[in-house]
C-alpha cells in the first residue's frame, strides 16, 4: 500500500506498520480516544493482541482498514 495524500495537502495517511505499535498502543490508551471508540477502559494487553492480529493480516492494494 502506498501513502494517500488528501486534496488539501495537509495530511499524509500512510498503513500502521509495526514502528508504529507503541504510538497505536498510547492513541488506544487516550481517555478523549477511549470516550468515541471501544468500551472506554484501557487494556494494553487486549490492545497489543489487536495490533499483533492487525499487523498479521495479508493486506491487498485495495485493502484499507487503518492509517495514520
Amino acid at each position: 500500500m502506498t501513502a494517500t495524500r488528501p486534496r488539501a495537502g495537509e495530511l499524509t495517511l500512510r498503513p500502521w506498520t509495526r514502528a508504529d505499535r507503541e504510538d497505536w498502543l498510547a492513541l488506544f490508551s487516550d481517555p478523549e480516544v477511549l470516550r468515541w471508540v471501544g468500551d472506554a477502559r484501557v487494556a494494553r494487553g487486549r490492545d497489543t493482541a489487536i495490533f499483533e492480529r492487525l499487523m498479521a493480516l495479508p493486506l491487498g492494494p485495495e485493502q484499507r482498514f487503518a492509517y495514520v
